[in-house]
């Protein structure tokens, strides 16, 4: 048989969900911060 989590992993997991859910909810109100964005205009290739 199987343990189940410990109820410091079980509290760690929802933690990390309401975090997420949180980042969804600013996202959804306030829009995406553009400091958060990664730009897609490289510094140039490595090795080159």
């Amino acid at each position: 048989m199987h343990t189940p989590p410990s109820a410091r992993r079980v509290a760690f997991i929802l933690a990390v969900l309401a975090l997420c859910l949180r980042l969804a909810l600013v996202d959804r109100l306030l829009g995406w911060p553009d400091w958060l964005t990664v730009s897609s205009g490289g510094r140039g290739r490595i090795g080159m």
